[in-house]
């Protein structure tokens, strides 16, 4: 058999398109598996909260991603991919599980993978032929991290390149049990903003806490360089983003390593709330007209059209702020050879919204700016894009990646393999997104929005509120991609069927779940 090297798989996916380097990428990923030679490194970047209605890659009018827009020219571009829920722990944990959210149970803000699914994650199954790193700056993400530490190489502190401590973390220095320890002291005893519990439960901690709070508080504070004060992860610490990317960046570039494959997956904060971009960003971008949407019963916030334009705006910055960080790194990878060795993906956990009175993400909630994600993806040498319009999910990220490093997908989990890199459009399917953080993680989902994308409609389910009734909403996303126009009432043929459909997943996975 002719060996292949470095130099005859560039010349395979230089003459490949994007769509046929997927079919050649497999038998080549087989035949290294016979040779014993060195297989593509997977690098996996979460931008967190990013939308994919906020990038000019999509559409969007502000131009706020030219790099990666540059990025996807050599990528595989998904135009209608979701995340399965709203917020960081059911987003992430499905990314990093392929797990929905009513399986892996995550489902809780700053909830947990179930116990006795922690080896569905994608550092078990890619296997010992990876070195594995994992670095996140969101905490919540950061305790899956954890949860996984024994399938990890390398798992980097969440206070990674960060510039000043805000709260101090005290989980970090008990590393036989460090979900409980943060739990207990990070989010139970110091004084930090709670969700769950808004005082301190230890009165040294606390005050601890608040005097360092306290001393750092001018860094909050509008400066010349950063006119909206020092990024932070919003609890435990501020960062500057060209340093944060700086230094994965020189982890990655002493990682690549020609002899040894490694796995890495890094989840950066920005460009979540708090929105503080850098000055070269405030200002750039035009001005836009925003539709004003009428207030939601359901929504949390009640904030004017003219204080949300003004949160849009920031974030819009902030997202140019990171695109540009990012293009940076990119431009490195290409340098130093990275981008011809590595499958890269690029996606969120969720995305944000500033529409019916609220902002952020931290709502019950569904529509399109809060889970329709970005996804872009590169292979090894690409040298074209590729653009794919069917829906895709969170969920087909692990089995995609299993699928490329020549590993079988597990029994129990999705086997879809993402279009272009193995699999196939399917312009039929449904995609489903939850909210149920009010919901017991021990109990079947009866609280909670259930949401279900089909065929360009969108059926969005509110159940078991105590303050609300139970109530459907219909949205045609091809004609109304803003979803002000409830078809429900109107279009009842369509609102049967998808009911029924998203009714029976729903008993079904309720049913699963009671039997375990």
């Amino acid at each position: 058999m002719k060996k292949f090297g470095r130099r005859d798989f560039l010349k395979l996916m230089a003459i490949s398109s994007a769509g046929v380097a997927a079919s050649a990428a497999y038998p080549y990923m087989e035949s290294l598996r016979e040779q014993n030679l060195k297989k593509p490194n997977i690098l996996i970047f979460v931008l967190d909260a990013m939308s994919a209605r906020h990038l000019s890659l999509y559409g969007y009018q502000r131009e706020t991603t030219p790099n990666l827009t540059r990025f996807a020219s050599r990528a595989n571009v998904y135009h209608s991919h979701y995340s399965t829920a709203n917020f960081t722990s059911s987003g992430t944990a499905t990314l990093l599980s392929g797990l929905h959210p009513w399986n892996h149970r995550a489902i809780n803000l700053g909830g947990p993978i179930r116990r006795d699914l922690v080896d569905y994650n994608i550092f078990h199954l890619i296997g010992d032929e990876y070195y594995k790193v994992a670095y996140t700056q969101n905490t919540w993400a950061d305790l899956l991290l954890r949860q996984y530490q024994k399938d990890l190489d390398i798992h980097l502190p969440v206070t990674s390149y960060s510039y000043k401590m805000k709260i101090p973390m005290v989980s970090s220095f008990f590393p036989s049990d460090q979900i409980m320890t943060y739990y207990a002291f990070d989010d139970f005893m110091s004084f930090s903003p709670k969700v769950f519990n808004p005082f301190s439960g230890s009165l040294m901690l606390g005050s601890l806490g608040l005097f360092q709070k306290q001393s750092t508080k001018e860094l909050e504070e509008p400066s010349e360089e950063y006119p909206f004060g020092l990024p932070s992860n919003g609890l435990f610490y501020y960062y500057l983003n060209n340093d944060v990317f700086a230094g994965v960046t020189d982890i990655i570039r002493k990682l690549n390593n020609p002899s040894r494959s490694f796995f890495g997956y890094f989840h950066l904060f920005s460009p979540h709330y708090p929105y503080c971009p850098r000055k070269e960003f405030v200002g750039i971008l035009k001005d836009i007209e925003v539709g004003s949407k009428p207030l939601h019963p359901l929504r949390i916030m009640e904030l004017n059209p003219e204080t949300l334009y003004e949160l849009r705006k920031h974030y819009d910055e902030y997202i140019a702020n990171v695109d540009s960080d990012f293009g940076k790194m990119m431009d490195i990878f290409t340098q130093t050879g990275i981008s011809d060795n590595s499958y890269i993906v690029i996606t969120s956990d969720h995305g944000q919204s500033f529409e019916r009175g609220e902002f952020g993400h931290g709502t019950y909630l569904m529509y399109e700016p809060v889970i329709h994600i970005p996804l872009l993806i590169s292979s090894p040498g690409q040298r074209e894009s590729l653009d794919v319009f069917s829906p895709t999910s969170s969920t087909d990220i692990l089995p995609t990646l299993l699928h490329l490093a020549g590993k079988d997908i597990p029994g129990g989990l999705n086997r879809r393999i993402l279009p272009g890199l193995g699999g196939q459009e399917d312009h039929q399917r449904s995609i489903f997104a939850i909210d149920t953080k009010l919901n017991s993680a021990f109990e079947p989902l009866t609280e909670g929005t259930f949401t279900l994308i089909k065929e360009g409609k969108k059926l969005i389910y509110y159940t078991g509120y105590p303050w609300y009734p139970e109530t459907f909403e219909l949205y045609d996303l091809v004609d109304d991609i803003e979803e002000t126009n409830d078809l429900f009432a109107k279009d009842p043929m369509t609102a049967a069927r998808m009911k029924e459909e998203l009714l029976d997943v729903l008993t079904t996975a309720n049913h699963t779940f009671a039997e375990k």
